[in-house]
């Protein structure tokens, strides 16, 4: 078996060694998934398909949540929240060993993303009802419903120009659409303002680690107190909005550039 270094040259994207500001948090947890990777590989002999993982980890994280809605024990509650985040590890291991194995595919690409969708967004719906049915306040729950709805729209509100090039590539040969990267002089500084940095911080909203990361801190500090649990969600929500709408303004004002740049294969 190959050394974790040398896994990691096999598995892992080229990125890794070229990183940018934005991936911080694949370097961080793809530091310790691949020593799961490895125990993975060793066990199964190479038997053990990446799509198989990938089930496993979809069942495996919806039974979590489950229970994270309805435990109301501190350690118990802990213990559920670093299982998600051992689920949240095992996402990262199906790829790593299809890479290994040279067998990525389709499938297993839409098994990321239903996984995506079900569990990792599920993750701040199921904390809304924890503290619904521990407090009986009814704003939890609409706090964990639109935080589930926000964190899909953060995930795919940045793949949208994807979903138009499709469009785009479709109907390019009979002239439907024209490319038009000119900004307007207000234009210009609405999108300077969407750029600024204050408004960039609230992108933290979509890392569903750093949110798991508090959960893990109030849990142990402040388990019973639901005024800080309500802030936390209000919060998380707020913010998660505030990246909506800039990313749906952003992606109106580059769309054509965006388009062009996918059609070079520069984006």
């Amino acid at each position: 078996m190959e050394t974790i270094k040398a896994l990691r040259d096999i598995c892992q994207s080229p990125k890794r060694k070229n990183p940018t500001a934005s991936d911080w948090g694949y370097l961080k947890h793809r530091f310790l998934s691949i020593y799961i990777t490895k125990v993975v590989l060793q066990l199964g002999k190479g038997k053990i398909k990446p799509n198989s993982i990938s089930i496993f980890n979809i069942l495996f994280g919806i039974i979590v949540l489950a229970l994270l809605a309805l435990i109301q024990v501190q350690f118990l509650f802990l213990l559920l929240l670093f299982l998600f985040y051992f689920s949240f590890l095992l996402d990262k291991v199906d790829g790593e060993v299809a890479r290994y194995q040279k067998n990525v595919t389709l499938r297993g690409a839409y098994l990321d993303v239903v996984y995506h969708l079900f569990v990792q967004n599920g993750f701040i719906l199921v904390l809304g009802i924890n503290r619904y049915l521990i407090s009986g306040e009814q704003r939890f729950l609409f706090l964990g419903m639109a935080g589930y709805f926000l964190f899909f729209l953060s995930r795919y509100i940045r793949k949208l120009k994807y979903f138009l090039y499709v469009k785009y590539r479709l109907n390019k040969d009979e002239g439907q659409f024209k490319i038009n990267k000119k900004l307007g002089r207000v234009e210009k500084l609405f999108v300077s303002v969407l750029n600024s940095f204050p408004l960039k911080l609230y992108s933290i909203s979509r890392r569903h680690d750093a949110f798991l990361f508090l959960v893990i801190v109030l849990s142990i500090l402040c388990f019973n107190s639901m005024t800080l649990w309500f802030w936390l969600l209000l919060i998380w929500v707020a913010m998660s909005m505030i990246y909506v709408l800039r990313f749906l303004f952003l992606n109106y004002f580059y769309i054509d550039t965006h388009i062009e740049l996918i059609h070079k294969k520069e984006l």
